[in-house]
């Protein structure tokens, strides 16, 4: 049996545009060169892939400024791309892999592809939706064809280094403009904002914002109009599924008056996932649309507080953002365990040796256990009464500020166990500059002053921005150990957990640790995540949701790994262009986003089961096994980026299939076989068996 979930779980086949052989020439290219940087053709040493491009750099570890190499060599694309990839031979040494376009309007683009952290032939891969970086020439941030290529260069990420990277066959897949189901809408000239569909508006909303629907539900939604009653705006609902299809369509029976409301029921939800539900308008021949999201779920097993559950999320109580129950309740939904906040220092202590806790800051830390959640907390950040307002770093600072710790934990200790040290003192949340000496004390500090109050406590240390292995190592040379776990914020957006060597870095700072006696300790991820700004920094909510389980199964993979916190539970405003709005799994009103429902799929089959395998599935599948202390068990499997196809042999009468995306059947394998075919979007088999195997081969890529 060969099961497909979805067509689009497995990407496009990418065919070959460009080849890397004679007579073509190629030369080297880059900033800061040195004598071991060069460039030439050459048989592929390994005898996999031809005639290939040699590249040798040379890192030095104190650059006057840019410092990366490449070649170039002159070739423009027939058509427009939609996505590129290029046969890699990597080092292992994690460098950075980047392509450079120019454009008919003379403007440079940069796209990442990842890094280095592998070694033999993979293939790296890039979309170019959203322009990447880019510079120069007309400057308008559109890739305008025609397109030429202009190098592939390898960037420095480790230094000093000198080492070698082959390149072979360039590749593309066609570009395919996104087919709206609703067809197109057409717009009146005029002035934006100022056309009749923008004069006369329409609204919609669910009628209950951020509720979790059931399968089969006819959800309501809410519309409501503000314009003209002369207008003659006429207005038709329309309800999108998980794959974009339309489930359903209908005329607005009557126009609601000028402010008032109407509700619309929706048709039955035939499957799990994110649906959306459109409004779209005419007005004087002059269209538009407004939507919001709604989502089915399955339901979560009846235990999620188990310690498999290393689901968390990051919130904004403290900054006033949120609302309760609901974002708690919300959370609990999708299985998430641990709630990551903060109660400044700054707010506790205003008078000198006085401790102030507020009803707010009372009802957003105790409703954590109310709602079955386990917190988190952060001490964090200056206070003006001490050292002019910067971070602790004189001895009258730090004692107040462990002072400020420890009355921080006897007021919560009831709701919060588990406190962090500090956030990110590796970048600009330390004032005036970080210092990694005066952390490492502070630290120290905190930590006898909690454990002596409260020996349970346990006290999570570094924080850093990024995995900032300098500074940690900094830390930890200035006597910076005393902490129950380490954190890091390993955040590597755009690119993909996969290609952005996010195991690689877990694994060094593991190293590290083992190195300063903290090799048994836990290690808490305590932010990242993928958001989705409309910008090259941002990705689709569709990617996010698929990220997010990749990251979550790479990291669990790890020895000694703790809880793992998503950036953040709710986006913190509604500015499409600004990251920080823009990194939730649910929006600021409340409604579900992609992420959410991938949240949700994972947490439903792994929150209950322990890591026991990495299948080792050949390039470019993915795969890892859960188990249950009761024995069922879970295949998590993937592949990027381009499709695979995994053979299973397993004894089970019957297994479960499910993806990130809330797709959900049951099958029987035939003969003790199944295929499943795997892309970007993670695949679950659940089931009981004795014992699996599993095999992956690379699906139509020469």
């Amino acid at each position: 049996m060969v099961l497909s979930l979805a067509a689009t779980l497995v990407l496009a086949v990418p065919t070959v545009v460009l080849e890397f052989a004679e007579p073509r020439e190629v030369a080297i290219v880059g900033e800061g060169l040195q004598p071991g940087s060069a460039t030439r053709l050459e048989v592929d040493p390994g005898g996999e892939r031809g005639t290939v491009v040699r590249l040798d750099y040379e890192f030095i570890a104190e650059p006057d400024g840019l410092q990366y190499a490449g070649f170039r060599t002159d070739y423009t694309f027939p058509a427009r791309p939609g996505q590129f990839y290029v046969w890699v031979r990597g080092d292992g040494r994690g460098q950075s892999v980047r392509l450079r376009l120019i454009d008919a309007g003379g403007e440079t683009h940069q796209f990442t592809l990842g890094s280095t952290n592998f070694t033999g032939w993979r293939l790296m891969a890039c979309p170019i939706g959203l322009g990447g970086e880019h510079w120069g020439g007309d400057g308008n941030g559109i890739l305008d064809e025609p397109i030429r290529f202009d190098s592939l260069l390898v960037d420095q990420s480790q230094r000093p280094a000198t080492d070698t990277v082959w390149f072979s066959s360039l590749l593309t897949t066609p570009y395919e403009p996104a087919v709206d189901p609703l067809g197109e809408i057409t717009r009146a000239a005029g002035e934006e904002g100022a056309r009749p569909a923008d004069l006369n508006r329409f609204a919609i909303r669910p009628l209950l914002a951020g509720e979790v629907l059931d399968l089969g539900a006819q959800p309501t939604v809410v519309v409501s109009y503000a314009g003209a009653a002369e207008a003659g705006a006429s207005a038709e609902i329309a309800l999108l599924g998980p794959d974009g299809a339309v489930v359903g369509r209908q005329p607005l029976a009557a126009v609601p008056a000028p402010g008032a409301e109407q509700s619309v029921t929706l048709p039955a939800l035939p499957r799990y996932g994110l649906y959306r539900a459109v409004v779209q308008w005419t007005v004087g021949g002059d269209m538009d649309r407004a939507s919001t999201t709604l989502a089915a779920l399955p339901p979560m097993p009846a235990e999620t507080d188990v310690d498999t559950n290393l689901f968390g999320a990051c919130f904004h109580f403290a900054q006033h953002k949120g609302e309760l129950p609901r974002n708690y309740d919300l959370f609990a939904r999708i299985g998430g365990r641990w709630v990551r906040d903060e109660y400044g220092w700054g707010g506790v202590e205003r008078v000198r040796g006085e401790y102030n806790f507020t009803e707010y800051g009372d009802d957003y830390v105790r409703g954590i256990r109310a709602a079955g959640l386990r917190g988190f907390y952060i001490f964090d950040y200056g206070n003006g009464l001490y050292d002019e307002g910067n971070s602790p770093a004189s001895d009258e600072a730090q004692e107040a500020f462990t002072g400020y710790a420890v009355a921080l934990n006897e007021q919560y200790r009831d709701e919060i166990r588990h406190w962090e040290v500090w956030n990110e003192p590796n970048i600009g949340f330390w004032k005036p500059e970080p210092d990694a000496a005066a952390y490492a004390r502070l630290l120290n500090r905190t930590y006898d002053a909690v454990k002596a109050v409260d020996p349970e406590a346990v006290i999570v240390g570094l924080c850093t921005a990024g995995v900032d292995l300098k500074y940690i190592e900094e830390v930890f040379e200035a006597g910076g150990t005393r902490m129950d776990a380490l954190s890091v914020h390993p955040y590597r957006y755009p690119a993909s957990p996969d290609a952005a060597g996010f195991v690689a870095d877990l694994q060094k700072t593991r190293a590290l640790m083992a190195q300063y006696g903290l090799g048994e300790a836990p290690l808490w991820l305590t932010e990242v995540g993928w958001p989705n700004q409309a910008d090259g920094r941002g990705v689709s909510e569709e990617t996010s949701g698929n990220y997010l389980v990749r990251m979550f199964t790479l990291a669990r993979s790890q020895p000694h790994m703790g809880p793992i916190f998503w950036y953040d539970f709710q986006n913190d405003g509604t500015d499409p262009a600004y990251n920080e709005d823009n990194f939730g799994l649910i929006n600021l009103d409340f409604t579900p986003k992609q992420p959410f429902v991938a949240a949700a799929m994972m947490n439903r089959v792994l929150l209950d089961k322990a890591f026991t395998r990495d299948l080792a599935l050949p390039y470019p599948a993915a795969g890892h096994e859960y188990t249950a202390a009761d024995g069922r068990g879970t295949l998590v499997l993937w592949a990027t980026p381009v499709g695979a196809e995994v053979d299973l042999v397993l004894d089970a009468a019957e297994v479960e299939i499910s993806d990130a995306s809330g797709r959900l059947e049951t099958v029987a394998p035939v003969g003790g076989r199944l295929t499943v075919e795997v892309g970007e979007t993670p695949v679950f088999v659940s089931g009981t068996w004795d014992q699996v195997t599993a095999t992956a081969r690379l699906v139509g890529v020469d």
